[in-house]
């Protein structure tokens, strides 16, 4: 079966986003792009290293990144992302 989207993004701090982008990989969807959204204090977290892209949503604070939804979607729509 076929990939509904071509790339996705995942915009939370932490492992979680990490451990998802492997199981992604692990599931054989190698050929799907992974954008790791972070904040500016992120910028170095694991979930960004194993990206295959990544977008910074704005600085440390979270009501100034992660909780901003324009920040999102705007980050989406930067890398082309398909899905979030």
């Amino acid at each position: 079966m076929a990939p509904l989207f071509d790339s996705h993004c995942h915009f939370a701090p932490g492992d979680d986003v990490a451990g998802a982008l492997g199981r992604a990989r692990e599931a054989g969807l190698s050929g799907l792009l992974a954008v790791g959204g972070t904040d500016e204090a992120d910028a170095g977290a694991r979930h960004v290293q194993v990206a295959d892209e990544a977008v910074c949503i704005g600085p440390a604070q979270v009501n100034q990144s992660y909780l901003v939804i324009d920040n999102i979607i705007n980050a989406a729509k930067k890398t082309g992302a398909d899905a979030i």
